[in-house]
């Protein structure tokens, strides 16, 4: 038949040609029109450009990152056809499972789970991004790749994970018996755009710290406990002042730090000590940092995986029940940082499009960046089946106008991201204390705690002020209507 319709094609004449090679004449003609052909097989009960229709949907809503799961895809086709009033393909207008199936395999769509993600994190816009690295580009400048930094938290926990084992065929469920908790570690990382990571700062849950929880871990590592678990803006300090610090200070030349922008890490000792050593303080765009973070695209994830594999070897290995001893942890986490890469941290940066310095690495990443503007225009049919899918959205998915809820959160620190932070940036006014023994001259401005001097209007903390008061009323003390005269002044 093929050698037939080339001969057709070359001019020869339909019937010289069924004759020559002895194919029906009438069939020779309806292959050669394509008139009146289907596939082989069962035929589709939704028209072809309506499955592209739908393919198109799926591909602009994996883009706004709303993937459908195969029973919303039902559902997409079910609302497409109540609002055709089409009533003939499927019962009650549900195609079944095995619809949705067959459909998936024509047109070479997967399942995949999808990873969470928050509307925030959906909501940055392209214009943000290009404002980020244009501040980016000056704080950068003259600055080498080996004194670029990123830092971020991230939490140890005590779950193995599941694994996928071999049962007897029938089973619904089914149970491995392994050792876990809900308990967490917060562990601080820090690692330049050159791969060298510098050691972490670990943060235990509890009311105080004791010497046996920093035992056998990894040289040079710092250890704190806080009633939350999570680093405050003193452990940050501890964090900065005795690891960043002591390791950057007495390198040449301007160096930068990259966070994102956590309430705790605006703390202003930490900025006037980064301006004092030329230390360019860089937050990012609110919550990209899964777009912008070094640590968070590249670094992360690899190491949970290892973190994982070494608590299931020592759990079996030392047949260890309940939670995880604080003594043990430091040793854990030190077989994890000595597994890994720095290769990872430098795909990070790279992927981040902060060294080398690229925008596009980060905007390609961005929800919608791909879609076209016109993929979801045209017919009558495109129409009705932006309908069904408006309908999906609202009714079955939740999306939509959502309530509106105040919080007070006090003062908003909101540096611009890309640029060095500045004193200024973090709080209104730094007082210094007067006098002359005292350990922490310099501090936030705090009604609580300072003390002007009526005359000369010279700052000192209470404590050292020389004002009498009982040791417990240190909090309630009115400083505001109280006489006050320093010692040059009385």
């Amino acid at each position: 038949m093929d050698n037939a319709i080339q001969a057709v094609k070359s001019g020869t004449s339909f019937l010289k040609a069924s004759r020559e090679f002895r194919v029906p004449k009438s069939t020779l003609l309806r292959r050669f029109s394509k008139r009146g052909l289907k596939k082989h097989g069962g035929q589709i009960y939704m028209s072809h450009e309506f499955e592209i229709g739908i393919v198109r949907v799926l591909n602009q809503l994996g883009e706004w990152k709303v993937p459908l799961t195969l029973f919303e895809l039902r559902l997409l086709v079910k609302n497409y056809l109540d609002l055709s009033g089409d009533h003939s393909k499927f019962v009650d207008n549900m195609p079944g499972r095995d619809w949705a199936r067959s459909f998936l395999k024509r047109h070479g769509l997967l399942l995949r789970f999808a990873s969470k993600i928050k509307r925030n994190r959906c909501a940055v816009s392209k214009e943000e991004i290009e404002s980020f690295f244009t501040n980016l580009t000056v704080s950068l400048d003259g600055v080498d790749p080996s004194q670029i930094y990123n830092f971020d938290e991230t939490n140890f926990t005590d779950d193995p994970s599941r694994k996928k084992c071999v049962v007897r065929r029938g089973v619904n469920r089914h149970e491995r018996v392994t050792e876990f908790s809900k308990q967490a570690y917060s562990v601080m990382f820090c690692g330049s755009a050159t791969g060298d990571f510098l050691p972490p700062m670990i943060v235990y849950k509890a009311q105080n710290m004791y010497e046996g929880w920093a035992c056998d871990g990894l040289k040079g590592a710092s250890y704190d406990a806080t009633p939350s678990g999570w680093f405050d803006m003193r452990t940050f300090e501890r964090w900065f002042f005795e690891i960043f610090l002591p390791h950057v200070k007495d390198v040449g030349g301007p160096k930068v730090l990259i966070g994102d922008n956590l309430g705790s890490h605006f703390s202003p000792l930490v900025v006037a000590a980064c301006l004092k050593h030329d230390i360019r303080y860089v937050t990012l765009v609110p919550y990209s940092t899964h777009l912008c973070q070094p640590l968070d695209v590249a670094v992360f994830r690899v190491m949970k995986v290892l973190w994982r594999a070494i608590l299931q070897k020592w759990r079996t290995e030392s047949r260890s029940t309940g939670t995880i001893p604080k003594e043990i942890f430091p040793r854990l986490l030190a077989r994890v940082f000595v597994l890994l890469d720095g290769k990872n941290l430098v795909a990070g940066f790279k992927a981040s499009g902060i060294v080398p310095l690229d925008s596009s690495e980060v905007i390609k990443r961005l929800t919608g960046s791909h879609s076209k503007a016109n993929d979801l225009e045209g017919n009558a049919m495109i129409k009705v089946l932006n309908a069904a899918c408006l309908t999906l959205l609202s009714e079955h998915i939740g999306l939509g106008a959502r309530a509106k809820v105040t919080h007070n959160r006090g003062k908003k620190v909101a540096p611009v991201p890309g640029q060095a932070i500045s004193i200024d940036d973090v709080t209104d006014e730094v007082w210094e204390c007067q006098f002359a023994k005292c350990k922490n001259k310099k501090y936030v401005k705090d009604d609580n705690r300072w003390i002007v001097c009526d005359k000369c209007d010279s700052t000192f903390h209470l404590q050292c002020s020389g004002v009498q008061y009982r040791k417990r009323d240190y909090d309630i003390v009115d400083i505001k209507n109280m006489e006050f005269h320093c010692d040059n002044c009385k």
